[in-house]
C-alpha cells in the first residue's frame, strides 16, 4: 500500500506535492497539539487533586484545633455559670426575629407618614410607584402645597414613592439641598 502512495506522489507536479506536504504537516501539528493538550489535561487534574488534598488536610487540622479551643471555651463558660446550651442557629433565629420586628415597625411608621403625606397633598396617592412628585413649598407650608398645578419652579421638592429603594434629595437653584 505504501508503494502505491509513493507512486501517486512521484507522478504529481511539484506544487501539488508541496500542498500535500503542507497538509500532512498541518495534520501532524493537530495530532501533536491534541497529544500535548491531553498531557496537560492529565497534569491539570493531578495538580488540582494535590491542591485540594493539601487544603483538606490543612482545614481538617485547623478544624480540630478550633474544636479543641471551642470545647475549652465552653468548659470555661460553664464553670463561670454562662449558659452554653444555645446553638448558633438559635442565636441567628433570635436576631432574625428582632430584625423582622424592627423592620415591620419601621414599615408601619413609614405607611402612617405616607398616608399623612397623601392627605396633605405632599404625596399623591394616584402616582404611587411613579416618578418623584413635585411639591411647591419645600418649607412645609400647607397652604402653598399644590398637587394639581402644572407649573414647576427650580426649588420644587421631589417626593418619591414609598416603594422606591432610594430617596433622592433634590437641590434648589442655589445649590442648597432639602
Amino acid at each position: 500500500m505504501e508503494d502505491s502512495f509513493n507512486n501517486i506522489y512521484d507522478g504529481v507536479p511539484k506544487d501539488v506535492l508541496h500542498e500535500a506536504i503542507m497538509a500532512q504537516y498541518a495534520e501532524c501539528e493537530v495530532t501533536r497539539h491534541r497529544a500535548l493538550t491531553s498531557t496537560w489535561e492529565l497534569k491539570r487534574h493531578e495538580r488540582w487533586k494535590r491542591f485540594h488534598s493539601h487544603c483538606l488536610t490543612h482545614f481538617q487540622a485547623q478544624n480540630k484545633d478550633c474544636q479543641n479551643k471551642l470545647e475549652l471555651w465552653r468548659q470555661w463558660c460553664t464553670n463561670m455559670g454562662v449558659d452554653t446550651g444555645s446553638t448558633e442557629q438559635d442565636i441567628i433565629w433570635h436576631l432574625l426575629d428582632e430584625q423582622t420586628s424592627a423592620l415591620n415597625d419601621m414599615q408601619e411608621h413609614f405607611k402612617r407618614i405616607e398616608r399623612i403625606g397623601i392627605a396633605r397633598g405632599v404625596v399623591l396617592g394616584s402616582q404611587r410607584g411613579g416618578q418623584a412628585i413635585p411639591m411647591k413649598d419645600s418649607c412645609g407650608s400647607d397652604s402653598e402645597v399644590s398637587g394639581d398645578s402644572d407649573e414647576e419652579t427650580s426649588d420644587d421638592l421631589k417626593v418619591p414613592h414609598a416603594g422606591d429603594l432610594e430617596i433622592s434629595v433634590q437641590s434648589d437653584s442655589s445649590g442648597h439641598s432639602e
